[in-house]
């Protein structure tokens, strides 16, 4: 090997020059471990907040989902409601109808029109 292209090399144990060349490195390698270590400790962090935020989405996503299926069961109860206050309706006119017993084709006509239009 030509230690003569590396000077610094050729040179590592004589002297001054050895000394500071040896110091250069182990600053240059502790400078560079601490910044491996402050990015590591940045990318954890990163990483903690996009899990926090992740978790907070998916909380939010499940409310929504509950309030959604809350307001279907509320309009079928409505319309189940409305539907068979209709049915109630309905069967009381007929009732009224029978019972003022009228007699004929007109009461048979608008019994048989109150049972095709719901009344």
């Amino acid at each position: 090997m030509c230690f003569a292209a590396f000077p610094a090399i050729g040179a590592l144990g004589t002297g001054a020059t050895s000394g500071l060349f040896a110091a250069s490195l182990g600053l240059n390698l502790v400078s560079g471990l601490a910044q491996r270590s402050a990015a590591q400790a940045a990318a954890q962090q990163t990483y903690q907040s996009s899990l926090i935020a992740n978790r907070s989405a998916e909380q939010a996503f499940t409310a929504q989902q509950e309030a959604i299926s809350d307001q279907l069961k509320e309009t079928r109860a409505s319309s189940a409601q409305e539907k068979l206050a209709k049915t109630i309706q309905a069967l009381q006119a007929r009732g009224a109808i029978r019972a003022s017993e009228q007699a004929g084709l007109t009461s048979k006509f608008i019994i048989g029109r109150c049972r095709t239009t719901s009344c």
